[in-house]
């Protein structure tokens, strides 16, 4: 529904800012076609804007904007998606992406023919109303703000592998990926997603206080866990990046990215696919887009 989104972006017609480097004029949202502000509100066919998913929401498809195109057709209008899949996932729902943040801050201890050891950066969202790169709603849940929620709730950790990681383990195909402060609880189909529930005593609570002019200032820090990651034996089998102890991510290069979400979720992969047209067959390669997430664009919303 277009109420769930927000205008991000006018790419032809009412509103279009114009670029003179290809000598496109801009369209000023009131007057001539559009008629005197305060009358009514309206496109006309053929105008092209860019929508984005409001705070709280995640987009379906893994893009964080899809054009759309006012189209007419025997006097009936109406805004057609690039893709008709896209839509915005409410998080009330209980289903939404992860948060992601730890890709970049794991760190490979050890690599062996069939498994690999890494030190697990898990961060909670204290500061999350700071972040650029999620669109998890600090605003309606200011509690994911305060040190208490952190102190006393559990939470689901996830793992997401640019390989299959069923290829590998003892007998190869039996691979399986291991925390000792975390349950197991689900795996897509493909090997690449995994979840984990809090054990009684994990909390991913940790922060940093200092005085500051006299007042404590205290900032989140972020919770290391030892994970045993189990792989391929064939190096042509762990995907596109070669992740080695000396690897350094940084840009669009990861080994294991991990993300979090408040409470305990058993079943959160299996609705990610149930929601979410992209992963509907259960490939999760496309995870990967949602990674480095751009932030929501609160320019209007959509009537």
């Amino acid at each position: 529904m277009l109420c769930l989104k927000t205008l991000n972006k006018v790419i032809a017609g009412r509103g279009y800012l114009g670029d003179e480097s290809k000598g496109k004029p801009a369209v000023p949202y009131w007057g001539g076609d559009y008629g005197e502000e305060g009358s009514d509100l309206f496109h006309n066919p053929d105008d092209v804007i860019r929508l984005g998913c409001k705070l709280g929401y995640q987009n379906s498809i893994g893009k964080p904007f899809m054009g759309t195109k006012c189209l007419c057709t025997d006097g009936v209008c109406q805004w057609t998606m690039n893709n008709p899949d896209f839509s915005c996932v409410s998080n009330d729902n209980e289903v939404s992406i992860p948060v992601w943040s730890g890709g970049t801050f794991n760190f490979i201890k050890s690599t062996f023919s069939r498994y690999l050891v890494m030190k697990t950066r898990v961060s909670n969202l204290r500061n999350v109303d700071n972040w650029s790169h999620d669109q998890i709603d600090h605003v309606a849940h200011p509690e994911y703000l305060t040190q208490q929620f952190w102190d006393d709730s559990e939470s689901t950790l996830f793992v997401f592998c640019p390989f299959d990681v069923t290829l590998g383990g003892i007998n190869g195909g039996d691979g399986r990926i291991a925390f000792a402060d975390w349950y197991p609880s689900e795996q897509s189909s493909d090997g690449r997603l995994w979840s984990f529930l809090s054990r009684e005593g994990t909390r991913v609570n940790r922060q940093k206080c200092e005085l500051v002019e006299g007042a404590l200032s205290c900032t989140t820090k972020s919770s290391y866990y030892k994970g045993y990651i189990d792989w391929s034996a064939d190096n042509s089998e762990r995907g596109p990046i070669e992740i080695h102890t000396g690897f350094t991510a940084g840009g669009n290069d990861y080994s294991c990215e991990t993300g979090i979400l408040p409470g305990h979720h058993p079943d959160a992969i299996a609705k990610l696919q149930q929601y979410f047209p992209i992963f509907a067959d259960g490939d999760f390669s496309k995870m990967v887009n949602y990674l480095r997430n751009p932030p929501f664009d609160d320019t209007f919303t959509l009537n």
